[in-house]
């Protein structure tokens, strides 16, 4: 049974689908012969033109030229080629992208009309169905009529037998046919793990990259396979295809030979496929910023001259020729010089306008800073340290815990004990004051009452370990006391004399004369002091220290009035009068 329909909108050969068709085909025009199988694109000076397609992935692929279309749509005309729009159908194909096998999506080759495997991104026309047939040497290409169709159920028929498969050359370009699915899209390039394992098995399992054989399989192998892409690419010259987007994402990694970029944010930079790293800068200048707007603290350029605008450190520089370094050599020549000659083994000073020690200095000797001395870091005097000069600081200095402090009377007490952390050489000197902080909420009128209460002080229990503040009565508040504790070498000791007594010192020993027979008028003779020994001075000079020592320990005590006299100072004692004998 065979229906055959015609009309408007085109014809069918089978619309029943029992006969051959297995295509969906539409009319197109050329103004060039056309064969079954050729791919086409679209042609733009010519209405619902087409041609032969012309390059790689060539953009404006529309399809196959149809054998059998199951169904043709549009009105026939001269020169109208029946364009398969979906379904299966016989294309012609060459090998010059690699062997293509089932599955393989297709696109138009370098060949006019003929197709090859897609493997880059770019158009497609479709999938294929079966193993390529009737591949021979593309100078010897046959056409379709006399390769001729396989009869079989691939094809749409019920019986026969189906597409003879044939093995493809690995060595040359072939040209056949095989049987596509048509469908026009976009593909975005085959698996590159893939391709890069073909590319390794036509170099016997490994793949070299810059001289170097790397198995099949590694990250190394795939730059391999991209490398020779891209170097085929520019020796053929060929169109590259390409798509724009405004971001690609990658899970894992991104694998070019060459990247182009403004900017590159990484957290890390590794070496290639031998480990290393170049920097290609040709006239330009590698620059180092904080900011990209900044001026470089550091640049490179293709001659190798570096500019470091600040510290470099290396545990080792060798260079050839240093700049200004010259006459430190000299200078360090001339004194190894002296070195080896022993010139400096009876030194025993030396004089510079500037001396600098940048590592550890030991002084063992006695040592002298005349003139302005700076010491610009933390700097440890673990000795004694003796300023024979006034000694200016331009920020208030810091002493320790046991140099000044705070002490605190709470109500209702009488004393408090303040104990030096390090007991001093010598007994201190020491001053205390009452103070009040601005926290305590003293004002006139507390301070008022405080003076009512006639609270008095003193310092009481003195020695090298620490001293206690005494009150003349309980505490009608807490009382806070600054106080100060100086060491003094040697301290000058000062006492009062008996009031109307005169000391007249005499410069020179009075001469021995005979005792006078008749008293002076007007009352008793004079009497003259005598010089004591050296004896009776060590006495009075010691008990003049021991009495200084002794400390008051209550308000109440009796006045002292006079002290022993020092007259350590003096051998020669002076005259003592009163003012009723003068």
């Amino acid at each position: 049974m065979s229906l055959a329909a015609s009309g408007l909108f085109g014809v069918s050969q089978d619309v029943l689908g029992l006969g051959q068709g297995a295509d969906l085909a539409e009319y197109y025009y050329s103004s060039e012969g056309l064969d079954a199988g050729d791919v086409v694109a679209i042609n733009p000076d010519q209405e619902a033109g087409i041609g032969k397609s012309t390059g790689r992935y060539q953009k404006n692929l529309l399809g196959v030229i149809s054998t059998k279309p199951g169904l043709i749509l549009g009105p026939t005309a001269e020169n109208a080629y029946a364009v398969a729009l979906s379904g299966r159908v016989p294309v012609k194909v060459t090998t010059e992208n690699g062997v293509i096998k089932v599955g393989d999506l297709l696109t138009s080759s370098s060949r006019p009309g003929y197709a090859m495997r897609a493997t880059s991104a770019g158009a497609v026309i479709g999938r294929v169905l079966n193993e390529p047939y009737g591949m021979t040497s593309c100078d010897a290409a046959q056409s379709l009529d006399e390769v001729g169709v396989p009869e079989g159920p691939w094809v749409g028929g019920e019986e026969g037998d189906a597409a003879p498969s044939q093995e493809q050359s690995v060595t040359g370009v072939q040209c056949g046919y095989v049987m596509l699915f048509v469908g026009l899209g976009e593909s975005l390039g085959k698996n590159v793990e893939l391709l890069a394992q073909e590319y390794g098995a036509l170099h016997n399992g490994q793949a070299t990259v810059d001289g170097i054989s790397t198995p099949v399989g590694t990250q190394q192998s795939i730059m391999a396979f991209l490398r020779s892409v891209k170097t085929a690419r520019e020796e053929e010259g060929v169109q590259l295809e390409s798509f724009f987007t405004d971001r690609i994402a990658a899970g894992v990694e991104i694998l070019t030979p060459t990247l182009v970029a403004d900017t590159i944010s990484v957290a890390q930079l590794s070496g290639g496929v031998d480990d290393n790293i170049a920097l290609v800068l040709n006239n330009g200048t590698f620059a180092v910023r904080k900011t990209k707007e900044e001026t470089p603290v550091m640049t490179l350029d293709a001659l190798g001259n570096a500019v470091f605008n600040g510290k470099i450190t290396a545990s080792e520089i060798e260079a050839t020729k240093i700049n200004g370094f010259d006459a430190l050599v000299a200078r360090i020549t001339a004194l190894e010089t002296l070195l080896q000659a022993n010139a400096f083994d009876a030194l025993t000073s030396v004089t510079t306008q500037n001396f600098k020690a940048t590592g550890t200095s030991a002084f063992e000797g006695e040592a002298q800073f005349k003139g302005l001395s700076f010491f610009t870091n933390t700097t440890t005097f673990n000795s004694d340290v003796l300023f024979s000069a006034p000694v200016e600081f331009t920020l208030p200095p810091i002493f320790n815990k046991d140099t000044a402090g705070f002490a605190l009377i709470r109500e209702g007490d009488r004393r408090v004990r303040v104990v030096f952390d390090q007991p001093y050489v010598a007994t201190p000197v020491i001053n205390t004051t009452v103070t009040f902080d601005a926290t305590d909420n003293f004002d006139d009128a507390a301070a008022d009452s405080f003076f009512m209460q006639d609270v008095r002080h003193v310092v009481v229990e003195k020695d090298q370990t620490g001293f206690t503040i005494l009150l003349n009565k309980t505490a009608p508040r807490t009382i806070r006391f600054s106080w100060v504790a100086l060491g003094v070498k040697d301290p000058k000791i000062v006492e009062s004399l008996v009031e109307g007594l005169v000391i007249e010192i005499q410069n020179e020993a009075p001469l021995e004369q005979a005792p006078s027979e008749e008293e002076p008028e007007g009352g008793e003779p004079e009497v003259e002091e005598v010089a004591p020994t050296e004896q009776e001075q060590s006495a009075e000079g010691e008990s003049l220290v021991d009495n200084t020592q002794e400390t008051v320990d209550t308000m109440d005590s009796a006045n002292i009035e006079t002290f022993p006299q020092d007259t350590s100072a003096d051998p020669v004692m002076p005259v003592v009068t009163t003012d009723e004998t003068q």
